[in-house]
């Protein structure tokens, strides 16, 4: 069991590592992995800038796909921009 010092170095690198792992499925298109990765991030550190960040950028392409439907009176194909992922979860 890690105390004090030793817990306080594991949590770093696991909140770095959560960070370090949603930037890279970020830039692969993997937004369910960068959803997973930052919320993660968050239990861990719930004001992490950089976990919000990334969470609200995969969010907005969820937002401004289906607000362009709305505009296309309902007619417009989402191109899988659903926010309903492979596995069937929610990313939001």
């Amino acid at each position: 069991m890690l105390v004090g010092d030793e817990r306080r170095k594991r949590d770093a690198l696991m909140l770095s590592s959560y960070l370090n792992m949603a930037m890279c499925h970020l830039k692969l298109d993997n937004n369910l992995d960068v959803v997973h990765n930052c919320e993660k991030a968050l239990e861990m550190e719930p004001r992490n800038e950089k976990a919000l960040y990334r969470r609200a950028t995969v969010r907005s392409l969820y937002t401004v796909n289906l607000s362009h439907a709305e505009t296309m009176g309902g007619a417009y194909d989402r191109g899988g921009a659903s926010p309903i992922g492979l596995q069937g979860h929610a990313i939001w």
